[in-house]
């Protein structure tokens, strides 16, 4: 059995099998610049390098790393997905430098490594998948409220009499079907500016409905469903969101390399002369997006959090850094 590290670019990949480093391009006009480049040999079909019973590591990419890996599924091979964050800490602390060949040589390097291989799992599609939708759900509201605030703005200015300003944007999705009507009536440009608005915003809406069912059918079919939750005010994007970076519960020893994997960045840490210094790495995007949300609910009186929130704010850690709070909430 061979190990091959893989890097991933949109339209080709870099390989290393411990002997030497190989380049497979889709874009024939970029194939002799990249073979000057990387000095590394041409294949044609992956079937010339990918072999039955292979294991090939790659870096945890979007929707066009996915493709790829199927196609070497197909091929007999083993496809192992290596966690972002930790591959970028295992080759920063050896190389300086990063580009394709480096990350292929890594790739393969982090297997060999009995610390850092717990941080490679099997390519699990619905991760990929769930991913991704929670991405595009992000996009679209963003999308959604560049959208809204405009509108409120024109329709504040075609309609000076009406209170459109400060108008709720569940209120105004209600609205939408009746301003198109009034909307048309009046000869003002900005009319035309506003109607286009109205059309994206209608566009993300069911967007959003859609991505929610998608996401609904996955989290509800999950192993992990009924545990989730029991928990107060987890809501299906806060499990959606963990589901889709830990997978599989069973892949964790204990509820300190559980979060450690998931709420990278949550650990407090002290030594020496910093004391109550938090030495933290940045917490995965979707992670703390949507808990903060949760961490600035649970102070609220009717809160289930409440007498965690007040107990975390009494203590050394929390006294007077929100950060510190929002990091001890997390563990």
């Amino acid at each position: 059995m061979r190990v091959i590290g893989c890097d991933v670019a949109k339209d080709f990949l870099v390989f290393h099998d411990g002997k030497g480093f190989y380049l497979y391009s889709e874009n024939k006009k970029k194939t002799e610049r990249l073979k000057a480049k990387l000095k590394a040999k041409e294949i044609k079909n992956l079937s010339e390098l990918i072999k039955n019973g292979d294991t090939v590591i790659l870096e945890q990419t979007g929707t066009y790393g996915l493709s790829y890996a199927k196609r070497i599924e197909q091929l007999g091979a083993t496809v192992l997905i290596a966690d972002g964050k930790e591959f970028k800490r295992f080759r920063n602390g050896r190389y300086r430098n990063k580009n394709d060949k480096v990350d292929a040589m890594y790739l393969r390097e982090m297997y060999f490594s009995d610390y850092h291989r717990r941080f490679i799992r099997p390519l699990n599609e619905q991760r990929f998948k769930l991913r991704a939708l929670i991405r595009a759900y992000i996009r679209t509201q963003k999308d959604l409220t560049r959208s809204i605030n405009p509108l409120k703005n024109f329709l504040a200015y075609l309609y000076p009499d009406k209170e459109f300003k400060n108008i709720s944007r569940y209120k105004l999705f209600k609205k939408l079907p009746e301003l198109k009507k009034e909307i048309l009536t009046n000869p003002d440009t900005l009319s035309l500016i506003a109607l286009s608005e109205i059309e994206k915003i209608e566009v993300c809406l069911k967007a959003l409905d859609r991505l929610n069912e998608e996401i609904y059918s996955i989290v509800v079919n999950h192993k992990d469903y009924e545990i989730l939750k029991t928990f107060p005010q987890f809501g299906l994007m806060a499990m959606a969101v963990l589901i889709a970076y830990y997978g599989d519960i069973d892949l964790f020893k204990n509820k300190d390399s559980f979060i450690g994997y998931v709420l990278m960045g949550t650990r407090y840490e002290q030594s020496g002369s910093s004391l109550n210094i938090t030495k933290t790495d940045k917490t995965r995007t979707e992670v703390k997006g949507i808990f903060y949300m949760i961490y600035l609910q649970a102070s609220r009186k009717n809160s289930p959090y409440k007498p965690l929130t007040d107990f975390i704010k009494t203590t050394i850690y929390g006294k007077h850094n929100n950060k510190k709070r929002y990091i001890k909430f997390l563990d």
